[in-house]
């Protein structure tokens, strides 16, 4: 006869990885959005905000203070997202610690996927964390690039 203890416990463990993969999509596509944002925003404020007078003059296309905003909305964007994908990483973690003991209860103790992960440092974590500072210190830098060039601007484009 089955335990049915042993049968809650499998289904929570399928459960949890199903779990724990939804979030690992989440935070990359996260990411990509940040990414996709951060690009769209910047190419629509280059495009549709500034303009030139002469090869040596730009002018604004749209009102200062509705320009000043829209440079925030990259760096911002990648802030918000950041910390949604931060948010999941801990819940990773965690689930990740519950899955580990759910393997060594169910299965033979040397084996299972969390067992074998527990003793390596997490190279990935590492390198996602890299790259999100990376897009948000290079939106930022392009926000304030371009919050410059409009305080400095002094010719409109509007007639």
């Amino acid at each position: 006869m089955d335990d049915p203890a042993r049968g809650f416990h499998t289904e929570e463990y399928k459960q949890l990885r199903t779990e724990v993969t939804g979030l690992l999509s989440r935070i990359e596509l996260l990411f990509r959005y940040s990414i996709v944002v951060v690009a769209i925003v910047f190419a629509w404020l280059l495009t549709n905000s500034m303009g030139l007078v002469d090869i040596n003059t730009t002018c604004i296309k749209l009102p200062k203070a509705f320009l000043y905003f829209g440079w925030l909305v990259p760096p911002a964007f990648v802030v918000c997202a950041g910390l949604m994908a931060k948010t999941a990483s801990v819940r990773v973690i965690e689930t990740g610690a519950y899955l580990k003991t759910l393997e060594d209860a169910l299965g033979k103790p040397p084996l299972g996927w969390e067992q074998y992960l527990a003793g390596q440092n997490s190279i990935i974590t590492s390198a996602i964390q890299q790259i999100w500072w990376l897009l948000f210190a290079l939106s930022s830098v392009a926000s304030i690039t371009g919050l410059v060039s409009i305080f400095y601007s002094a010719h409109s484009c509007m007639p």
